[in-house]
């Protein structure tokens, strides 16, 4: 059977490093930090800590804010060009359906059609134009 004086005391969290901790007898409900370290240290920064520390999440929320609207930008502009392309192909396909032309040759002209052709190619068929 438990011993109950332990059981009744409650595990606390220490105000330095977060850590749970069952109080020592003589402390009983003051006891704000798990070890004298801890005490030392939060005692060694003084007013500033609690702020400091405040102060860190809320740049950490911030940060993370804007990254999230940063991922969303991007994520919206993705979306859109898939639909773009999307549009296109069905388009190609459509004009290539009504020549006769099967999905294979109706990719390669969507390649021929598309707007960010290979500029070397574009110089490659003017020279080979002019040659005739």
């Amino acid at each position: 059977m438990p011993n109950t004086e332990s059981a009744k005391q409650r595990r606390k969290r220490c105000l330095n490093c977060n850590k749970l901790f069952v109080p020592r007898k003589n402390v009983g409900d003051r006891a704000k930090f798990c070890k004298k370290e801890c005490c030392d240290e939060f005692h060694r920064h003084g007013s500033a800590f609690g702020p400091m520390k405040l102060g860190l999440y809320a740049a950490i929320d911030k940060k993370y804010a804007a990254l999230e609207k940063e991922q969303r930008r991007q994520h919206r502009a993705l979306m859109s060009e898939i639909a773009d392309q999307s549009r296109r192909i069905d388009r190609l396909e459509k004009i290539g359906s009504g020549f006769g032309l099967d999905r294979a040759s109706s990719g390669s002209l969507s390649n021929a059609l598309s707007p960010t052709r290979d500029r070397k190619a574009d110089e490659a068929k003017k020279k080979s134009h002019q040659n005739f």
